[in-house]
């Protein structure tokens, strides 16, 4: 079995792209279940996150399938399959297995350790699982995957909370706010990264905040809990115009503010506008950047930002680095071990199928032989096959921890194959002579 990772992410993949490819769980599962076989060979479990669309295959074709998976990604998104390609990361092998571990990590994520990622892949996983799309090799890997991001979890402080990407975007300009008198700061949306934001300006006590949602009325716990007003939507233009930082986590499929809105208020402005979207889709048009006053941060500037690139060096990844690498180590050899046992069988499967047949044959043109005797020979023939095997077997399973396995086991399964196929072809080769 082939694993791989077909990954649009938001560090490889263009966000007006990765918008496009925006699909919920649903449709990622039901875009998976058109690509399972009929002989369930293949195995798909897709991750739909507002930062990433991914696809773990496990399949014996793996080219085929992942020319199908492009082909059908394309019908339902109309982006052409050329420039699905083009833009598409795949992680094969290993790299797939360290992809998958350090994402649930947290350390393919633009706020490294966050949590959220975790309890979206467990989900997508359980998803796929349940419709029948996860099985034999990725649901073993799964399972590892969920244990790792348990380990870091529980034996490090990276998911601790000391990174947020509400928290990660509003430290950007926190020099900046901090030379102001008394930043006001709007906050659109009340969902998680809207409270993170607001969990972490509460921290800032220089700063003032307030909410704007679809649906305040509904809202009540939230503003009991930072005290602070929430403002239909309606009243956007005015709030928008007393404040100082943009900040919109909202996520809706529609631009919320467009630059010709946002040029209105920000024309005659004392102070800069700070607009931060880390929506995905986006909330806001990408164009205000190239307004005078704005300054515009999004995924692609939290990015390429220093402090994140420091974090390389921060020992709690360094830890969570040390799990990945001895749990992958683990999950290896355990799937060389399954793989070695499946192998054995077939072995003493093939072998064992080859004596009956030769035993059932002599016992036909034998049969003055009492019960007794009969079964004497079975006894024997099964002895002869045992003792034939236990070298063959003795030899797989020392080597079950080297990298020369893979090797003994493709030659065992070539011989078995070999013979299969020559008989199939015999076969047909008689039925041709056959008048």
């Amino acid at each position: 079995m082939h694993v791989k990772v077909i990954s649009f992410h938001v560090f490889d993949t263009p966000i007006d792209m990765l918008e496009r490819l925006f699909i919920g769980a649903d449709q990622g599962c039901a875009l998976a279940a058109q690509l399972i076989d009929a002989d369930n060979t293949n195995e798909i479990v897709p991750i739909c996150t507002c930062n990433r669309l991914e696809f773990y295959l496990s399949t014996t074709t793996p080219e085929w399938l992942t020319r199908k998976l492009y082909e059908a990604l394309s019908a339902l998104t109309g982006i052409a399959v050329d420039d699905l390609i083009q833009q598409a990361r795949e992680y094969e092998g290993e790299e797939a297995i360290q992809h998958l571990f350090e994402s649930i990590a947290g350390l393919k994520s633009i706020a490294v350790g966050e949590n959220e990622i975790q309890g979206q892949i467990r989900q997508a996983y359980l998803a796929a699982r349940e419709q029948g799309l996860a099985r034999q090799m990725l649901s073993p890997l799964f399972e590892t995957a969920i244990r790792v991001g348990k380990r870091i979890r529980n034996e490090t402080r990276l998911g601790s909370g000391r990174f947020s990407l509400s928290k990660m975007a509003l430290k950007q300009i926190l020099p900046e706010l901090k030379s102001m008198d008394q930043p006001r700061v709007l906050i659109i949306g009340t969902g998680k990264m809207a409270r993170a934001a607001a969990d972490y300006l509460q921290t800032q006590h220089h700063c003032e905040f307030v909410f704007i949602s679809r649906h305040p009325e509904q809202r009540s716990d939230l503003a009991r809990q930072f005290g602070r007003p929430i403002y239909h939507f309606h009243e956007l233009p005015q709030q928008l115009a007393r404040a100082d930082v943009l900040f919109s986590a909202y996520g809706t499929r529609d631009i919320l503010i467009t630059r010709r809105q946002l040029a209105e208020i920000v024309a005659g402005r004392q102070r800069p506008l700070f607009v931060i979207d880390i929506a995905m889709p986006r909330d806001i048009d990408p164009g205000v950047s190239q307004l005078d006053g704005v300054r515009f941060i999004d995924f692609e500037t939290l990015y390429h930002s220093q402090w994140r690139r420091e974090l390389a060096a921060d020992t709690e990844v360094q830890a969570a680095k040390r799990i990945i690498e001895a749990e992958r180590l683990q999950f290896r050899i355990r799937q060389k071990q399954r793989e070695l046992s499946k192998t054995i069988q077939r072995l003493h499967a093939y072998f064992g199928e080859i004596a009956r047949d030769e035993l059932n044959r002599t016992l036909r043109a034998m049969s003055h032989l009492s019960e007794q005797d009969q079964k004497k020979i079975e006894k024997l023939a099964h002895s002869i096959t045992q003792k034939i095997l236990h070298r063959p077997t003795v030899i797989l399973r020392h080597h079950a921890g080297e990298d020369s396995l893979p090797a003994y086991l493709r030659f065992v399964e070539e011989m078995i194959n070999l013979k299969t196929r020559n008989e199939t072809k015999s076969m047909e080769s008689m039925n041709l002579e056959q008048p």
